[in-house]
């Protein structure tokens, strides 16, 4: 792995983590990386097309795994170059 795909992940995982529509969920099949979902308060803005970023507040005050909806779509973030999006059925 280079430098720079290494960066790029990075960068990625620091954005979702700074907008608190995002919350970081059970890791993946192959226990490497998390899944990022859409926090179940923030998935009607999301769905009217309202993609501003919201300000993470304390992570003490997290919402509990149990509240957020599963939704058609997680991104894989292990450290293979595979970036697939997953399909839940």
């Amino acid at each position: 792995q280079t430098l720079q795909s290494k960066a790029w992940r990075n960068s990625i995982r620091h954005n979702l983590s700074l907008n608190e529509c995002f919350v970081r969920q059970q890791k993946s099949e192959n226990g490497r990386g998390y899944y990022w979902g859409i926090h179940s308060a923030a998935l009607d803005a999301f769905i009217h097309g309202d993609f501003r970023r919201r300000q993470a507040r304390l992570r003490a005050k997290r919402a509990d795994t149990l509240s957020i909806q599963p939704i058609p779509w997680m991104m894989n973030t292990d450290s293979s170059l595979n970036y697939s999006i997953q399909q839940q059925q």
